[in-house]
Parts: structure tokens; sequence; C-alpha cells
């Protein structure tokens, strides 16, 4: 069991409220912090802070419920080897909390004069505990049986939603990338949010493109060459024109081989929800691209008219 000293909870409450009263000046979202006591070392427990939705279910929930070790700060910790998991959650990443900690480390320090705050066995408690302290604790949302109880924990259908929800909604506009991707998004999937969006543009390429043989990077070159096009996405006459669908042509293959493709084969890239929105900005705008695009007479060798 572990003991911490008189005063924790009071300092806790303190960052808790300067946290709060400054969250209006950086965008919200949400983000996990996992605390696990060892029964083999009581006095330590082990913090990770930042976990995205996604993270979350990938480093500790799936491995929890499986009854696989769970590793965090390059330690495997076994089933049998868990006396209790803590997770809390915070509208801001721990960059944020931190100096807020620290700073009412140091206060209670000279009004106190209490130096250090202990758990049993003398082990000082760690910036990083306190920061997982400030949040709120959702470990029953999560986990409701022992370590590998395959059923008994799971991800829930939050019911708040996610702050960037508004956002996804006004700025995804073509119909078919809203359907592959919101619900991921809202979910927390963002990883697959993202892949899933690049494989709508490159399916509606090979759609409106009539080429179906050819997929990806060299699809794109293909479809959109600078010499001959399948696909122009202006009137390719003018110098300043061919420049452009050159350019574009070297961005609808870069987004194949420098996203979509890590996220199909890296199963453990996990991104952050500001960073999967980006990414769903520029698939739309290459979907309205797409979209604006006209067919030359070239016809592609593999369509399904030749």
């Amino acid at each position: 069991m572990l003991h911490i000293t008189k005063g924790i909870t009071r300092r806790c409450a303190a960052v808790r409220s300067g946290v709060d009263s400054n969250r209006s000046s950086k965008s919200s979202m949400t983000f996990y912090h996992v605390r696990i006591i060892r029964k083999s070392s009581r006095s330590r427990v082990e913090t990770k802070l930042d976990f995205t939705l996604e993270g979350l279910e990938e480093r500790v929930l799936g491995p929890y419920r499986r009854g696989q070790p769970i590793t965090i700060n390059g330690k495997s910790i076994w089933k049998d080897d868990i006396e209790r998991v803590w997770i809390t959650e915070t509208d801001q990443d721990s960059s944020f909390i931190r100096p807020h900690v620290e700073q009412k480390q140091k206060e209670e320090a000279l009004k106190n004069a209490t130096g250090p705050v202990f758990v049993a066995g003398g082990t000082p408690i760690s910036v990083e505990w306190l920061i997982a302290n400030v949040g709120e604790e959702v470990t029953d949302e999560f986990i409701t049986g022992p370590p590998g109880s395959e059923s008994n924990v799971q991800i829930p259908r939050r019911t708040k939603s996610h702050p960037m929800t508004a956002l996804l909604d006004q700025i995804v506009t073509n119909e078919s990338l809203r359907e592959a991707s919101c619900k991921l998004f809202t979910d927390g999937h963002y990883a697959r949010t993202v892949e899933e969006a690049f494989k709508c543009l490159n399916n509606a390429v090979k759609d409106k493109s009539g080429h179906f043989n050819l997929d990806g990077d060299k699809l794109m070159r293909t479809v959109f060459s600078a010499n001959s096009p399948i696909l122009k996405i202006n009137d390719f006459k003018s110098n300043s024109e061919k420049d452009e669908q050159r350019g574009y042509m070297d961005i609808y293959a870069g987004v194949m081989t420098g996203i979509r493709n890590p996220r199909a084969h890296e199963h453990r890239l996990a991104d952050q929800p500001n960073v999967a929105l980006e990414l769903l900005v520029l698939a739309n705008h290459l979907m309205r691209r797409l979209d604006g695009a006209a067919r030359t007479g070239h016809q592609p060798r593999g369509s399904r008219n030749s």
C-alpha cells in the first residue's frame, strides 16, 4: 500500500487550481498518465506521462488485459507483479503542468521547511508522480478486473467529445474523407485516422484516373506526370502551370511515401491529435484539387476501359 505524507493532497489540489486557471492559454486535448505500484517494490511507483488514448490502449491496457508485461521507462512489469494501476487524465500535457508543480514544491518547501515528500521506504515522490496526481482519476473507466482478464479492460466510448472534433467538422469537407476518418478521430485512433484518410485519397485518384494497376508513389507520378499527365490540375499550358503540375505531382507522391506508408507498416506509430488534424487538412486540400482536376486524352494502361 502507498503511504503519502501529510500535505501532498493539498499541494496537488493547489497545483490543479493553478493549471485550471491557465487552460485558456493553450489548446485543449486529453492526455493520460499512468502510475503502477509493483508488489516487488511497493516504495517505488513507475510513472509514465502523456499517453494518447490510442497509446494508452497499445502500451498499457492491451498488455494488461492479455496478461502480458507492461513496459514503461524501459522496465517490463509482469502481471503477477502488479499491485495497483492508476490512470489519470488532464487537458494539458506534462510540459505545461510541470512548472506549476515545481513552483508549488518550492513555495511549500520555503513555507514549511518540510523538504522533499516521501513514500514508504524513504523514496522521494517524483515530479512525474505529482504531475500525474494533478489529473482526474479515470482508472475505473478502463480497468474493472485483474491483469489477464481479456474481457475486463475496454476503451470506453467517451461521453465528452474531443475538443478538436468541432474543428474537424469544419475543416474536413470532402464527404468520402469524412466517412473514412471522422469516427476514427473521435474514438482516439489518430494514426489510423491519417492512414485511412490517405488510403481514401489514393483510391479516389485511381477512380478518377481510371488507372488501377499502380498504387501510391508510382500511381501519383504517373497520373499527375509533369510531362504527360492523365489528370491535370490546371490548363497545363504556361511554364508556371507546368511547374505547378510538377509540384503537385511531388506532393501527391510524397504523402503516400511519407505519410500513408509509415502508418500502414508501423503498427506502433501513434499520432497526437493535433498532428492528425494537420494531416487531415492536407488530405482534404488534395481531395479538393483532385475534384477540380481534368482528364486529358491519355488513356492509361491497366484502366478498366483499356
